[in-house]
């Protein structure tokens, strides 16, 4: 696994060497956490836990849910199926043969039909755990390795989009920033360079299938 300090390292060497030395540590840290999240839907964090509940139909999520791929029954290990808001469906009815299952309300699962037990077990795609601050020099990054690149791609874009609209760091290159034309803002540009190259590194990630569809 990378270091958070070797990640900090990589961000810095896509930036330009005029640009990195005005930029302050905690900005690129920013980067990174954000990172974080940007590439969940490319590379999920799959974990598997119990959820309770107190009345059988509403289950306390975990705080680190990203999206719930799946629900199962711990007692029968049967997985219950998600259900379909569609005209004609039928939603909360006692007298539905199958239970189901929607992530309603936020932070919760709600099923159709009250259980027996008090506990599901679920399947889920978690936050990927962050460092605290930057600092945690040691702090050991847990996205897989193939994803490391596209974290310092994100990142880079995200410092240099807050950098863009800083006029005092946009003055060095000469620029007219008050004229509203974009082209004038080569941060911005590069920012959005490192935003495509960004999403052009994810697809290429290994597929995913989602177990919840």
């Amino acid at each position: 696994m990378r270091l958070l300090s070797e990640l900090t390292t990589l961000v810095e060497n896509l930036l330009s060497s005029a640009m990195a030395n005005t930029i302050a540590s905690d900005l690129v840290f920013d980067g990174i956490v954000s990172a974080h999240a940007a590439i969940l839907p490319y590379v999920p964090n799959i974990k598997e836990t119990t959820i309770s509940g107190s009345d059988g139909k509403k289950y306390v999520l975990p705080d680190d849910v990203y999206s719930v791929e799946a629900i199962y029954d711990p007692t029968t290990t049967t997985v219950l199926e998600k259900t379909r808001l569609v005209p004609g469906s039928r939603w909360g009815s006692s007298t539905s043969s199958e239970t189901q299952w929607l992530p309603i309300p936020h932070g919760y699962v709600s099923l159709n039909k009250t259980l027996t037990t008090f506990t599901l077990g679920i399947v889920y795609s978690a936050l990927w755990e962050t460092p605290s601050n930057a600092s945690e020099v040691d702090f050991e990054i847990k996205v897989p390795e193939y994803a490391i690149f596209g974290m310092a791609l994100f990142a880079t874009s995200y410092v240099l989009a807050v950098l863009s609209t800083d006029t005092s760091q946009l003055r060095q290159y000469n620029t007219r920033v008050d004229s509203g034309t974009p082209i004038h803002n080569p941060v911005a540009d590069s920012s959005e360079f490192f935003k495509r190259r960004f999403i052009e590194e994810m697809s290429r990630m290994p597929s995913i299938t989602r177990i919840s569809e």
